[in-house]
């Protein structure tokens, strides 16, 4: 939080020596690259004066994956050439990355971008360097004004490049996925496109390469080139462009480092391992493992015996459908299920329930396992991602393996709900209920 405190000028005078470092380090490398293609003497000379170190510079540097999308912004030349050749808001973009051996449409992502580059309306304007490595890596991190990542969400794992770019001071211009998803809180940088999912690929190019022109001409060169009603730094960037770059440096940097890593391994994993084993390490520990397994494994061996012989939830419920199915054959990842259609199990829906159900457990007995009510409520958006538990309570085993399992459970706002009835084993002292990945719903 002590970023608040530093000077404006301060950090300028930090971000422009940075970015001149990387400008030099481009013309140099450039320079190598045009000559080793057989490039005339006035080409390599003209390398000179490309990069204006007081244009908004976009980097884009990553594994060129097909689905990181490194061609997005071509998507309209006419348009980007616009932008680009703005005289008074100029923008260029620096390319770098490495296509697999064996990503052959990768590899024409290369190749696109570089026949792009070598046009006259784009020379000097979109440039790509060869042979990627750490160190063009730290000098693109570090130099650049804003960090471009457009991946085909939901595909991005994380896109730890545009984490190292905050304590640079630099802006991230990303997809909601990954990192950035959780990473941007509307004061930190720009997204780019929806959070949502796409009929098809197509659809979803279009519509973020779209996305990506509107906020770049609209809000970001506005931002970089504000120039009436402002405080301008010392070197002319607007105070309320310095601003979003400290909180960027501010909400990015701590959360995302390798500390916080460590302290929450420790704190949620390292720790609560090493005291869940301490009892199996304890005096008594042979007679702890040896209960253990053989309960896990008396569990398992009869756990296929559990089922309803019938039940009652009360006078008034009405079963209803379940996308659970659909859910579960779906090939994609996808973020936009509701917790309802990703739970098993018949759905019965009512604003209170009173259950009344008999179980055949075989061989397993009531002490050994628990029943629950499980609620969920897919009324509105803010609830859809939430789950309640309701406790039944079990009554003794019959001769003939039946047992009753009772209980109420009403909706708090008495609105309808949704209900299941979930079957999970008991044992004291368990790392997670789950532990011993057995469940049966009704």
């Amino acid at each position: 939080n002590k970023v608040k405190e530093i000077p404006y000028s301060e950090i300028q005078s930090v971000q422009k020596n940075l970015k001149v470092k990387m400008i030099e380090l481009t013309r140099r490398l450039l320079k190598q690259q045009l000559q080793e293609q057989g490039c005339s003497q006035a080409e390599v000379d003209e390398v000179s004066n490309a990069l204006d170190p007081n244009a908004l510079t976009i980097g884009f540097a990553r594994r060129f994956a097909t689905y990181k999308r490194a061609n997005l912004i071509f998507k309209d030349l006419k348009r980007l050439e616009k932008i680009v050749h703005n005289p008074e808001r100029p923008v260029q973009f620096i390319f770098a990355g490495k296509a697999h051996p064996a990503d052959v449409p990768g590899q024409e992502y290369i190749k696109e971008i570089y026949e792009i580059s070598r046009r006259p309306e784009f020379r000097g304007k979109v440039i790509i360097l060869e042979n990627y490595d750490m160190n063009i890596s730290s000098h693109m991190v570090a130099g650049v004004d804003v960090w471009l990542n457009n991946p085909r969400r939901p595909m991005e794992a994380s896109g730890t490049s545009g984490q190292k770019v905050p304590i640079n001071f630099g802006l991230n211009f990303s997809v909601l996925d990954g990192w950035w998803r959780e990473g941007y809180n509307g004061k930190n940088g720009w997204v780019i496109g929806k959070d949502k999912d796409y009929p098809s690929q197509e659809v979803q190019d279009f519509e973020d390469a779209n996305d990506f022109y509107n906020t770049l001409e609209e809000t970001i060169l506005p931002l970089y080139y504000q120039k009436e009603n402002s405080d301008l730094t010392d070197n002319g960037l607007s105070q309320e462009w310095i601003e979003m770059a400290k909180e960027s440096f501010r909400s990015n940097i701590a959360e995302y480092s390798m500390l916080r890593v460590v302290k929450d391994y420790t704190n949620k994993l390292y720790i609560p391992a090493i005291t869940y084993g301490k009892k199996f390490r304890s005096k008594d520990g042979k007679q702890v493992i040896n209960d253990y397994l053989s309960t896990r494994r008396f569990l398992q061996r009869n756990w296929k015996d559990i089922c309803v012989q019938s039940f009652s939830f009360g006078d008034q419920y009405i079963e209803v459908g379940s996308n659970y199915d659909h859910y579960k054959t779906t090939p994609e990842h996808h973020v936009d299920f509701q917790v309802d259609d990703t739970i098993p199990g018949r759905v019965f829906e009512a604003t209170s329930i009173n259950a009344d159900v008999n179980l055949y457990l075989g061989d397993l007995n009531p002490e050994q396992l628990r029943a629950d009510l499980i609620e969920t409520d897919t009324s509105t958006s803010e609830n859809q991602n939430q789950f309640k538990v309701h406790p039944l309570k079990w009554g003794e085993k019959q001769f003939d393996g039946i047992t009753r399992v009772t209980g109420e459970a009403s909706s708090s706002d008495k609105n309808p709900k949704r209900w299941r009835l979930r079957i999970t084993p008991r044992y004291e002292g368990l790392a997670h209920e789950q532990e011993f990945s057995l469940c049966t719903w009704l």
